[in-house]
């Protein structure tokens, strides 16, 4: 995640968006465009490469940019990890954390997990803090 993060600081250099998913094998980040600042550039990384993908998109009301490394890495890493075991998704093939900037300054950190047939989330404070578990219904 670090390693994510500083990517961000040498591709952008700075680690603000509105939002950022990172999954295993890649990374999408949504900012602000730099030649209009009333839309909204979606960017893919992986295997070290960043590419713009998709249309430029209005920014949507409830959307802004805030600093997006504004957490605890390690912390917040550790919960990643032990994810499938916390939302009882033992074969989990889909796990992805989305940081998303609110406009009280903080930011919205979230876990989707998934084995295909089962799903739960789990809702973190920036200093790595469980804050909700929505286990899988079975």
């Amino acid at each position: 995640m670090s390693g994510v993060l500083a990517a961000m600081r040498t591709q952008f250099g700075d680690t603000f968006g509105y939002q950022l998913n990172i999954y295993r094998d890649q990374v999408v980040v949504q900012r602000p465009d730099t030649a209009n600042a009333q839309k909204v550039v979606t960017w893919l990384y992986r295997e070290g490469n960043w590419a713009s993908v998709g249309p430029e998109l209005a920014v949507p009301s409830r959307s802004v940019v805030g600093d997006l490394s504004k957490f605890d890495v390690q912390a917040v890493v550790g919960v990643v990890q032990q994810a499938p075991q916390t939302l009882h998704i033992y074969d989990a093939n889909r796990i992805f954390l989305a940081i998303e900037s609110r406009k009280d300054g903080g930011l919205h950190l979230q876990i989707n997990a998934t084995d295909g047939a089962l799903s739960g989330t789990i809702v973190l404070a920036p200093n790595g803090s469980i804050m909700q578990i929505t286990p899988p219904v079975r």
